[in-house]
């Protein structure tokens, strides 16, 4: 930082590029980078409690359109809470990977159209049915960073049949 104020009095251009001055001044230590990913993951599933609460055991009683908003929400900040533990590029290099993207990409997917689904057609059974694909399509994901995980889930569900 001083760098950069001895630099404004200079005439010599300032080298660093703007990614650069991003990495330097959000820099968090392990213990805050821990404490923010706990505190996120939290918020989610407080966020996943309060769509739950809104989830009616009788079909006729559930108000689809209220679900979803805190269920994203709390979407978004679990998914938010491993970028403060491995960093945000790190995490979209991992999920982007050939073993990992077909998951990730139905999850997003899966994600806005829970969204759509609820508010503008308010249909229960779509709802349910697309946040079935997403939890399975989530799942997926978080057996692709467990060694050996599909390769035992797949083992599994062919038994179970």
């Amino acid at each position: 930082m001083k760098k950069k104020i001895k630099n404004i009095f200079k005439d010599e251009p300032d080298n660093q590029s703007l990614m650069d001055e991003v990495k330097d001044s959000v820099k968090m230590s392990r213990k805050n980078r821990l404490k923010a990913s706990i505190g996120c993951f939290l918020l989610g599933v407080l966020c996943f409690f309060f769509a739950a609460l809104t989830v009616s055991p009788i079909p006729l009683f559930f108000n689809p359109s209220r679900f979803p908003i805190p269920y994203v929400i709390g979407n978004i900040l679990i998914v938010a809470s491993m970028f403060f533990v491995v960093g945000p590029m790190k995490c979209v290099r991992s999920v982007t990977k050939p073993k990992r993207i077909v998951s990730f990409v139905i999850y997003l997917i899966c994600t806005v159209l829970v969204l759509y689904v609820a508010i503008k057609t308010k249909s229960f059974a779509g709802t349910i049915i697309i946040l079935i694909i997403q939890i399975l399509a989530f799942g997926w994901l978080v057996l692709s960073y467990v060694p050996f995980g599909k390769r035992i889930a797949k083992k599994v569900c062919s038994s179970c049949v």
